[in-house]
């Protein structure tokens, strides 16, 4: 899958390199993990993201998880010229979803992304 981003080639590269190793990564956090996918925090050149991983648990759901990624991405390109929505730097090679965590999205508390992002789509779900 080629990437679709806003991010300068290198800062890209890095996430990606990152993505695919099974090395140990002073770079990535794990945020939270579940069955639509894994949630990552990545430090890379100074900036911190949130990158959102599809669940390779099987291949149907990697399909699925897949699918809900991509729609999270489109959501968030209708929503970006809305001031307080966190800034999507859109996929990786893999089809991870790249966000912006200085938004205060990541409070270092397991679930309490999925609570503010659950929070984020109810308000937002009439949109669409």
């Amino acid at each position: 899958m080629a990437s679709k981003t806003k991010l300068s080639k290198e800062i890209l590269k890095k996430i990606n390199h990152s993505l695919r190793s099974n090395e140990d990564n002073d770079l990535v956090q794990l945020i939270n993990q579940g069955h639509q996918g894994i949630a990552f925090q990545m430090d890379v050149d100074g900036q911190s993201f949130l990158v959102k991983k599809t669940n390779q648990a099987s291949p149907l759901a990697g399909r699925i998880s897949q699918y809900f990624i991509n729609h999270e991405y489109k959501i968030y390109q209708r929503l970006e010229s809305i001031s307080g929505i966190p800034k999507c730097y859109g996929l990786s090679d893999d089809g991870s979803l790249i966000l912006n965590t200085s938004m205060g999205i990541l409070t270092g508390k397991k679930n309490e992304l999925l609570r503010v992002e659950t929070s984020f789509l109810q308000i937002c779900s009439p949109l669409f």
